[in-house]
């Protein structure tokens, strides 16, 4: 956490950052999770550095039955 390799985001508020009429927004979303990945991945560096990503975000709507929002936050 110190070298900013790992960021650990609560998937309830990331959620409510960017979701929009219960559809995830293309611009907050990409503001939001492309800072924060460009982040890792500049705390990551080197020849083959990688950042990798896993999220609740997904099971969290799917709970609450908002399939379309699964989609739409899929393919972001």
């Amino acid at each position: 956490m110190e070298q900013g390799r790992y960021i650990a985001l609560d998937a309830a508020d990331t959620l409510s950052k960017f979701m929009v009429n219960g559809t995830p927004d293309p611009i907050l979303f990409s503001e939001l999770i492309g800072a924060t990945v460009s982040r890792a991945a500049a705390a990551v560096r080197g020849e083959h550095s990688r950042v990798a990503a896993y999220g609740e975000m997904v099971s969290l709507l799917w709970a609450e039955g908002e399939y379309e929002a699964v989609v739409r936050l899929e393919q972001l």
